[in-house]
């Protein structure tokens, strides 16, 4: 068989060549507090990460009691189900010190009483005694199947300010979750893998008006390219 030619063809068409390409960067992706729901009530809020705390001399040991009332060893307070009431007061079993909590899309807000908070500390924390906090979500990938498909996850935990006037330095530690699935079902009890945790040292004291601003980032990726999303977790104490 002989060739043709369609004739001269438009500046920048190629005779010949069809469309394609390869895959496309991943589209940004949606951060869910989990996967599937929180136990009896299967819910999962989009744009939040549910949190777990705990006071301890190492993460893999929780809690201790409340000084005044004898319950409570959760610390500054749970977020599980984005339900803004839970394990907060009156649920003193969940939290010693929490005040209130607001889930807000990429904001999740603590108010911690200072006061109660600095009490249980001096005389409620046995010696060597620290808080942590942690975090678990779940991102949705909303190119799954096709050619912006994200193959390969990444979890971070940053804090992006903390402000305390009476000598407590707050850092992370641990490495963060390789898996789109980085809940507390997926994960149990380490959820992103990376905490927060915070010292007072020798003398120091939380006083009202401190503050953490913490992040809670996915990254997508793929060989185009990656996406991420991100959620703030505030902790006031007042």
């Amino acid at each position: 068989m002989g060739t043709y030619s369609l004739g001269p063809m438009p500046l920048g068409v190629t005779e010949g060549v069809t469309g394609g390409g390869g895959p496309s960067a991943p589209a940004t992706p949606v951060i869910y507090s989990n996967l599937a729901g929180y136990l009896a009530t299967p819910t999962r809020f989009q744009d939040l990460v549910e949190m777990d705390s705990a006071a301890s001399p190492f993460w893999t040991a929780i809690g201790v009691s409340d000084v005044i009332t004898g319950t409570g060893q959760y610390g500054i307070g749970q977020n599980f189900g984005g339900n803004s009431g839970f394990q907060i007061p009156p649920d003193p079993q969940f939290t010693t010190f929490g005040l209130s909590m607001q889930n807000t899309p990429n904001l999740v807000l603590y108010e911690v009483d200072a006061a109660d908070y600095m009490n249980n500390y001096n005389f409620g924390y046995p010696p060597g005694y620290e808080d942590f906090v942690n975090f678990g979500a779940y991102a949705e990938d909303p190119g799954a199947g096709g050619p912006s498909a994200a193959t390969s996850w990444s979890w971070d935990v940053t804090i992006l300010t903390q402000s305390f006037s009476g000598g407590a330095v707050a850092f992370t530690s641990g490495t963060g979750a390789t898996t789109q699935q980085a809940d507390f079902a997926n994960n149990p009890g380490e959820g992103v893998l990376e905490r927060v945790q915070w010292f007072l040292g020798r003398g120091g004291t939380i006083l009202g008006g401190d503050s953490l601003l913490l992040e809670v980032a996915v990254t997508a990726s793929n060989a185009s390219g990656s996406a991420g999303a991100a959620v703030n977790v505030a902790i006031n104490w007042v």
